[in-house]
C-alpha cells in the first residue's frame, strides 16, 4: 500500500462494508437526541518518532505532524522521499490542543530508565515498544506470559520467586495480592522472576499458562465513551435472539481512579463500571489501564492503588511512587497515556482507492451479507454509539467529552467475554466462570495484523475462524457449510476491516 493511502482518513463509507443499518439498530443510538450522532473520525494517525521529517519540498522540518497538505507527493514515483513515518498527527478532537496531543505522544513513546524508576522487573521501557502498529497506539506481536493453577475448580495466581528463592512476589509484606502476570525483563539478576516448577504444565496438569498479545488501543476513547448499560443490554438481546446460546458475560471492576489521592472524582457508591478492555475485560477506564501497565509491565510504580509499591524490592533503588505529577501540567505520565489515548482517532478499514484497484467493492459488500448470516456480527457486534456529551461513564469518574460523544464507532465486538474454546483457563478481575472466556476481539484495523487470536497462534483469519467453538458452534458449523466463493468473499470483507 502506498504511503499517502494511509494519509487519507476515510470516511466511514459503511454503506459499502456494512449491510445497511437504521440509526436505530445501532446499539446506545437510543441514549441520543435525534439526529445528533456523527461518524467518528477514523485514520491511522499519530506515527512514530519524533525527529524531523521529509517535507514535500525534500528539506527537513522539525514539525513533528506534518499536515496531509504538505505531503503532496507520491512515495511510490523514483526521486521522491518516501518516510514511513509521514503520516497526519492530528488527533480526535479531544485533547485541548495539537501540542497537547504531540506532548502526550512524546510521553507515551519515553524510554524509561532505572533512575526514572524502571522495573526492578519489566515487559519493556516503553509503552509505544508494545502499541506501535501501524502507528504509536496499535498492536503488535509482542506477547506477556501469565500463569497460575487450578485447584478444586478455583484459579489460584501464582507465587513466583526471585533473589534466589530468597524473596517472593509480591514480597513477603503482601503489599500486593499475588498476580498471574510473569515478567521477562530485570533491571538486575537478583530480580528476575521465576515461574515455581510447581506450576509448569509439564509437572502440574492443573496448571495454566497463557500468552497474551498486546492490544490495539486506537479508538479506546470512544469504546471507553459506550454506556455501560449499552454493553449490557447488546449482550442480551443477543442472548435472547440466539435462545441463550451466545451470552457475553459482561464483568464490574474497579475504576482505580475513585480512589485517586490527588485529584478526586465523582465516582458512585460502587467504584465500579463493565469492564471493556484486555484480553478479560479487566479494566473499564484508560487511566485504570495506564496505571497498571505502567507497574505491571514497565515496573513504575503511580499513585493509584494498588500500583503505589513495587511488587519486588530487590535491586529497587527508587522510592514510590516513581511517576511524579509534572509542576507546570500537573499531570503525571499516567494522566498523559489516557489522555493520549482517548484523542487517539479510530482504525480506517482499508482504504477506497485500493479496493477500487482491486477490483474488489462487490466482494466485499456480498462478504459483508455473509459475515451476517453466518452469525460472525452475533459477538463482533459492527457498530456502536457512544453515550452523549456529559454522560459520566467509568462510575462517574470521566465525564464524555463532546469529541468522544454521540459519535458512531464500527469496532466488531461486543466487548464482553465468551467461551469459544480459545480459553487459556486464567482468571483475571472476573468470577470463576471467565477462567475459559476471553474478550470478543474488536476487528477494527484487522488488515493490519497477521496474528490471531489472544496469543498470536493463529496466523491466517481462516485459521482464527476454525480454532472458534462453544458459544460459536453453530456460527463454525454455518462456516464450514459456505461455499467456496462465499468463503472467500468472507475473508476478502474481513481483510478490508
Amino acid at each position: 500500500m502506498r504511503l499517502r493511502k494511509f494519509l487519507l482518513p476515510l470516511a466511514v463509507a459503511l454503506g459499502v462494508l456494512l449491510l445497511a443499518q437504521t440509526t436505530s439498530q445501532i446499539p446506545g443510538a437510543d441514549l441520543s437526541p435525534a439526529g445528533s450522532l456523527t461518524n467518528a473520525p477514523a485514520a491511522f494517525a499519530s506515527p512514530l518518532g519524533n525527529g524531523a521529517q521529509f517535507m514535500a519540498n525534500g528539506s527537513n522540518n522539525s514539525q513533528i505532524c506534518p499536515e496531509i497538505g504538505n505531503l503532496a507527493f507520491d512515495p511510490d514515483v523514483a526521486g521522491q522521499p518516501a518516510n514511513d513515518s509521514l503520516t497526519n498527527c492530528k488527533d480526535n478532537g479531544v485533547e485541548p490542543s495539537l501540542n497537547d496531543f504531540i506532548d502526550d505522544k512524546s510521553i507515551f513513546e519515553t524510554q524509561e530508565t532505572i533512575l526514572d524508576g524502571l522495573g526492578p522487573i519489566y515487559n519493556d521501557k516503553s509503552c509505544v515498544n508494545c502499541h506501535q502498529n501501524p502507528v504509536a497506539g496499535g498492536s503488535t506481536h509482542i506477547t506477556e506470559l501469565r500463569v497460575g493453577q487450578t485447584v478444586n475448580g478455583v484459579f489460584q495466581n501464582p507465587v513466583a520467586l526471585n533473589d534466589y528463592g530468597q524473596e517472593t512476589i509480591p514480597d513477603p509484606q503482601g503489599q500486593n495480592q499475588p498476580r498471574s502476570l510473569i515478567n521477562a525483563l530485570t533491571i538486575c539478576p537478583d530480580a528476575a522472576e521465576v515461574t515455581p516448577d510447581s506450576l509448569s504444565t509439564r509437572v502440574n496438569p492443573n496448571a495454566k499458562r497463557a500468552l497474551r498479545q498486546s492490544l490495539n488501543l486506537l479508538g479506546d476513547g470512544f469504546v471507553e465513551s459506550i454506556a455501560d448499560s449499552t454493553l449490557i443490554k447488546n449482550g442480551q438481546d443477543t442472548c435472547n435472539l440466539t435462545q441463550g446460546k451466545i451470552c457475553g458475560e459482561a464483568i464490574m471492576v474497579d475504576v482505580l481512579e475513585c480512589n485517586d489521592p490527588k485529584i478526586p472524582t465523582t465516582c458512585n457508591s460502587t467504584g465500579q463500571a463493565v469492564g471493556r478492555f484486555g484480553w478479560k475485560d479487566q479494566f473499564s477506564s484508560l487511566l485504570s489501564f495506564s496505571s497498571d501497565a505502567y507497574l505491571n509491565e514497565i515496573g513504575i510504580t503511580n499513585r493509584l492503588p494498588p500500583n503505589r509499591k513495587d511488587v519486588t524490592h530487590v535491586c529497587d533503588t527508587q522510592p514510590d511512587p516513581d511517576d511524579k505529577f509534572n509542576s507546570t501540567t500537573q499531570m503525571a505520565d499516567i494522566d498523559h497515556f489516557a489522555r493520549f489515548m482517548r484523542a487517539l482517532q479510530a482504525p480506517p478499514p482499508e482504504d477506497q482507492e485500493d479496493i477500487a484497484e482491486t477490483g474488489t467493492a462487490g466482494n466485499i459488500s456480498h462478504g459483508s451479507g455473509i459475515f451476517v448470516t453466518v452469525g460472525c456480527q452475533l459477538c463482533h457486534t459492527q457498530q456502536f454509539a457512544t453515550a452523549p456529551p456529559g454522560t459520566l461513564v467509568n462510575a462517574g469518574a470521566f465525564k464524555v467529552p463532546p469529541a468522544l460523544g454521540s459519535k458512531i464507532i464500527a469496532p466488531f465486538s461486543d466487548f464482553l467475554l465468551h467461551n469459544i474454546n480459545t480459553g487459556d483457563g486464567i482468571v483475571q478481575n472476573g468470577p470463576q466462570d471467565t477462567a475459559m472466556k476471553i474478550r470478543t476481539a474488536p476487528l477494527w484495523g484487522l488488515h493490519t495484523r497477521n496474528r490471531f487470536l489472544h496469543d498470536g497462534s493463529a496466523l491466517t483469519i481462516t485459521e482464527a475462524i476454525l480454532a472458534h467453538g462453544n458459544e460459536a458452534s453453530n456460527v463454525i458449523i454455518n462456516f464450514n457449510n459456505l461455499s467456496d466463493a462465499d468463503r472467500k468473499d468472507l475473508l476478502i470483507f474481513l481483510n478490508s476491516l
